[in-house]
């Protein structure tokens, strides 16, 4: 039987403040307001609120952080950083997860614990590349990474990362078997949940439910008058909550789909007859995303159970919003295009931001 940790009990109380605020209007806070070259982009909104904000300017890359104290620049010193995610455990801390490169032509992941400052190298023998796609917590507060790695010439690889594991870190083998497979090429899992439950694709179009202690399966969606092509698994959650994308005969659509049920449902879109991606979900049920509305211009969304799929609003003659990260309070993180046309780390959320910018 899965035991549901303390933070998952205070995520259960925070839902109940995200419905109330459901049908209340989104406003966009840019986190970036000044910038007029290169670009920013809010990677993760922690359900403590915390905003983690990757920075790219002309080859120099830093982390900032946005939490209610303040506003923080983080300089590692690497070499081609990257930032993949990033969460709050139950001590409060915030870890982050990325990528650098220690000498040309070799990738690593890194996970950095922003209050202890303590950083940890995932280390994987004889691989030339690591790239970290999911970030969870256990209800031991233990880290658990999940990503893909190459070795030499070889396609990707899948791997699932815990720091009390003996080696750290093993393969995710296929449904079809282990090792880079030649009937369906690379495999990049693509988020993990506290229980060890991960979601990722494979070439071709399909998409792999690793759940922890049984055999892999193809995730194999059907929505009803869809003509579903291809999968694209993007996020679970600790409830067996997946959200991701699917390609068809009407172009692309987001799906929902209940693990524990094997039951699918299409989130709609911004308006008929448009497309819709969706990126992440929230340990409530909480899904963000973008997609097309009535006038073509590409939006982020937020979705629940209450209100449906909802717009949310752009910077002043922006052009451009996604929605990359939700929290259980509906805070949604991001990016947006301003009059400029570089990207800005956004929030979205239903009052003002309690941090400085």
């Amino acid at each position: 039987m899965r035991i549901a940790s303390p933070l998952s009990v205070l995520l259960l109380l925070a839902s109940a403040s995200a419905g109330a605020q459901s049908k209340a209007p989104y406003l966009i806070h840019d986190l970036d307001p000044g910038r007029s070259s290169g670009d920013s982009h809010a990677v993760a909104v922690t359900d403590a609120g915390d905003v983690v904000v990757f920075v790219a300017d002309f080859g120099a890359e830093a982390i900032e952080v946005v939490r209610r104290h303040g506003r923080e620049r983080i300089e590692l010193g690497f070499s081609q950083l990257g930032v993949t995610g990033a969460v709050t455990n139950q001590a409060g801390e915030l870890l982050i997860l990325g990528q650098f490169d220690p000498v040309p032509g070799r990738t690593e992941s890194f996970l950095y614990n922003v209050d202890t400052r303590a950083l940890t190298t995932l280390a994987f023998p004889d691989a030339s590349y690591t790239r970290p796609r999911g970030l969870a917590i256990d209800p031991d507060g233990e880290p658990i990474v999940v990503g893909a790695y190459t070795l030499g010439n070889a396609g990707h690889q899948a791997f699932i990362w815990r720091p009390s594991a003996s080696p750290a870190y093993r393969e995710l083998c296929l449904p079809s078997g282990c090792g880079i497979s030649q009937t369906w090429g690379n495999v990049e899992p693509s988020a993990v949940n506290g229980f060890g439950d991960a979601v990722g694709s494979a070439q071709y179009g399909r998409s792999v439910v690793w759940r922890a202690g049984e055999t892999p399966a193809w995730l194999d969606v059907e929505l009803q008058g869809f003509g579903v092509s291809s999968v694209e698994a993007k996020a679970i959650n600790d409830a067996g909550q997946i959200t991701g994308n699917v390609w068809g005969a009407v172009g692309m659509g987001a799906f929902l789909y209940h693990l524990g049920e094997g039951r699918f449902e299409a989130l709609g879109s911004l308006a008929p007859g448009r497309t819709a991606s969706a990126t992440a979900i929230s340990q409530n049920g909480i899904v963000t995303g973008y997609g097309d509305n009535a006038d073509g211009a590409r939006r982020a969304f937020i979705w629940n159970r209450q209100t449906g799929m909802r717009e949310l609003p752009a910077l002043p003659r922006g052009t451009y919003n996604m929605g990359v990260s939700v929290n259980v309070r509906g805070q949604v993180a991001g990016r947006a295009t301003p009059s400029t046309g570089n990207w800005h780390a956004a929030i979205w959320q239903t009052g003002p931001m309690n941090a400085p910018k």
